[in-house]
């Protein structure tokens, strides 16, 4: 993934003359440090954006967008009052659609056949941050938020299906269509579905470790697996998870570093909350 973007980047800056890969490669190295302080990401973000507002090229308006809107869903995960976390969502949400508008006019009409490569890499990214950022926002509203936002969420998500970007963000369209048929009580939601959803995105993506290389595809996996009373092999993916060192974290993706330092802890929490 992080190899792909590289490419990405470097088409989108060869037709544009205004911005530099070292521009967005200072940035990126800020909002590496997210980890360390909130205000690192909060830093990134405004720096994306105010980077976004010098160029007229589409494309790296959308690729930088995405970023933006990425910085401000860890802020908003990361707040602590209900105020804060609201805004930074909604913020994501907002600017994860202006990634979309970047490259189609109407998110709602995606013709993949319209669309070369590039762009349905950039597509699938805005449409991804988009989609949980709007569910993340509503989910912490309440949950008629929930129930009212869930078709755009889940529109968003079959999107990146249609244009062949399953694969993106460690498949995060299934693993998002996963989680919210989880939570969804019937008949907006379906167990068996996210059942589907998560198993593909856990097996898609297995490492060394037997897990996936991205850990809420553990966490999203092993609470369906409870659902339908896996309880074995939902206790095995959490105890592996559980006991990862720094080294097998950053191994397992070097992008999420912070991210995945939580989920270890929630697979623990999860694990000991199970009676493992």
């Amino acid at each position: 993934m992080l190899l792909k973007q590289t490419l990405l980047l470097t088409l989108i800056l060869l037709n544009s003359f205004t911005i530099s890969a070292q521009d967005i490669s200072a940035i990126d190295a800020l909002y590496a440090k997210r980890g360390e302080d909130l205000k690192f990401a909060i830093e990134a973000a405004e720096q994306y954006s105010e980077l976004e507002k010098q160029t007229e090229n589409k494309r790296l308006k959308s690729f930088l967008n995405s970023k933006v809107g990425l910085a401000w869903f860890f802020v908003g995960d990361r707040s602590e009052s209900k105020e804060e976390q609201l805004f930074y969502f909604e913020k994501s949400h907002q600017v994860g659609f202006e990634a979309i508008k970047n490259i189609v006019t109407d998110p709602d009409t995606i013709n993949k056949d319209e669309l070369d490569e590039e762009e349905k890499d950039l597509l699938a990214e805005a449409l991804y941050i988009y989609g949980i950022g709007l569910s993340k926002w509503a989910q912490t509203m309440h949950f008629t938020k929930i129930v009212k936002e869930w078709p755009k969420v889940r529109n968003s998500m079959e999107q990146i299906r249609k244009i062949d970007r399953s694969e993106s963000n460690s498949y995060g369209a299934l693993r998002t269509l996963g989680i919210a048929n989880t939570k969804m009580p019937s008949p907006l939601g379906s167990k068996k579905d996210a059942m589907f959803f998560l198993k593909t995105a856990f097996t898609k993506t297995l490492t060394r470790f037997n897990i996936s290389s991205h850990s809420y595809n553990n966490l999203a996996y092993a609470e369906i697996l409870f659902h339908f009373k896996q309880n074995q092999e939902a206790c095995n993916i959490l105890q592996i998870q559980a006991n990862l060192t720094e080294e097998d974290i950053k191994e397992l993706d070097p992008t999420r570093i912070p991210e995945t330092t939580k989920e270890v802890d929630l697979a623990y929490q999860m694990f000991i909350k199970e009676n493992c």
